[in-house]
């Protein structure tokens, strides 16, 4: 049995250990601090996170929180579950078009519970904290949330775009920005007409399908909202199609949908219209970019025989940049980092860092200068214990796995990794 113990700190058993090695938590003796007339101790009850009978799998007595708003969310709530209303999940991910909101465990996960339960964390509740007390006629601020592969920045994304649905905010959804950079399909003959040269700028390149997509995903997000906000320009689409000034948001949005040709116009127009309005006309936006950093690199898709497009040279890519920047206000931006694939040059492969700096490169990083950095790391003990206790009480663990050498061997071999742990979960289900 491995024991630690410090004569200048007390110990509190963690509610989790193997037969043969009980893991211990180290705490700081008593002390209180001040700041700003709000007094901190952490002399707080050491009481363990769970109780259980040796050889039996932890038990939590309070893992889910009632309060299903992102906005009434306290400190307190803070590595609990929270479960995310089928009225409000349906606008995020829909059945008729792949919306790609979430990550595929978590979706695997909705589809066997029949609900969406997720983590609240520490970031996101930072996030949350930070969107409420901004003053929004300064300046957008730009978040960047980092972390290792699978801990989780897609998730804490998505807990900040369900604060602002709840607020009636308008969401700009950009999901997963690699989508836009590798071709569809397999087959040359569809790959040719997967892209186009644009009828707005003919320097640029249209993806019409993705950009029908991501109209769909537009409309069912804000709903109703997008009858009341009007361009303030006219828009040109062709020689005997436009719209003029005054016109909805709904009606530019359905138009694009059934010109696909123009699809890619329409949310050049709609981002335009975002950066100039002020929120007397214009209700406070949220722009979220997963996978930022695809944004500022090469795609795989091309025109000419071994040229390659760079992302600022698809219309989507050059409109994405321009509302990415400061220039306009009463808004956010929250934007997530995500490692490409392995990609070869002259040299062989080549894997970049995890560090923002790395997978921006120089361009992405001072083009998102200056942000607010929101780093993100593996499962706390609370966190990891909430997750585990809810598959339990879902039945969605069974067998060896509710024994306290199974739970020790989960969180050992998912080191604590949300999305390890919720693959493994799902292959032991």
């Amino acid at each position: 049995m491995l024991i630690f113990s410090m004569l200048s700190y007390r110990t509190a058993k963690l509610c989790f250990a193997s037969s043969n090695v009980a893991l211990t938590v180290l705490v700081k003796p008593k002390e209180t601090v001040t700041l700003k007339n709000r007094k901190y101790s952490n002399t707080l009850d050491l009481k363990p996170l769970s109780t259980s009978e040796p050889g039996n799998f932890s038990t939590l007595e309070h893992f889910l929180t009632d309060e299903s708003n992102p906005a009434r969310h306290t400190i307190d709530d803070v590595g609990l579950m929270y479960t995310i209303p089928k009225e409000d999940y349906s606008k995020m991910v829909s059945s008729q078009f792949n919306t790609v909101a979430f990550t595929q465990q978590f979706d695997k996960q909705v589809q066997s519970l029949n609900e969406a339960s997720m983590v609240i964390r520490q970031p996101g509740f930072e996030i949350v904290n930070y969107l409420q007390n901004t003053d929004y006629t300064a300046p957008v601020n730009r978040y960047v949330i980092h972390g290792p592969q699978g801990s989780g920045k897609t998730m804490l994304m998505m807990y900040a775009t369900h604060f602002c649905m709840k607020e009636n905010w308008l969401i700009v959804p950009n999901y997963n920005m690699w989508s836009w950079m590798d071709y569809q399909s397999r087959y040359k003959p569809t790959m040719k007409k997967e892209i186009m040269e644009s009828t707005w700028n003919k320097e640029r390149v249209d993806v019409p399908h993705r950009a029908v997509i991501w109209l769909d995903t537009f409309k069912l997000l804000n709903g109703s909202l997008l009858d009341n906000i009007k361009t303030t320009q006219k828009y040109q689409w062709s020689k005997h199609e436009s719209a003029d000034i005054g016109e909805s948001f709904s009606s530019i949005v359905d138009f694009g949908k059934a010109r696909v040709r123009v699809a890619t116009d329409v949310i050049g127009a709609i981002m335009k219209e975002i950066r100039v309005q002020d929120a007397s006309t214009m209700p406070r936006t949220l722009v979220t970019v997963d996978a930022v950093n695809a944004a500022f690199c090469e795609t795989k898709l091309k025109i000419k025989h071994n040229v390659y497009l760079k992302a600022h040279e698809l219309s989507y890519g050059h409109n994405l940049k321009k509302l990415m920047t400061s220039s306009w206000t009463n808004g956010a931006v929250i934007t997530a980092l995500s490692k490409p694939f392995l990609e070869k040059n002259k040299k062989g492969y080549l894997l970049p860092g995890s560090h923002p700096y790395d997978l921006l490169g120089q361009e992405g990083f001072d083009w998102l200068d200056p942000h607010i950095p929101i780093a993100v790391g593996q499962y706390t003990d609370k966190e990891i214990l909430s997750q585990l206790a809810y598959y339990k009480d879902r039945k969605f663990l069974t067998g060896p796995c509710l024994s306290e050498a199974g739970e020790a061997e989960l969180i050992q071999l998912s080191y604590r990794n949300p999305a390890d742990l919720a693959h493994i979960c799902l292959s032991a289900s």
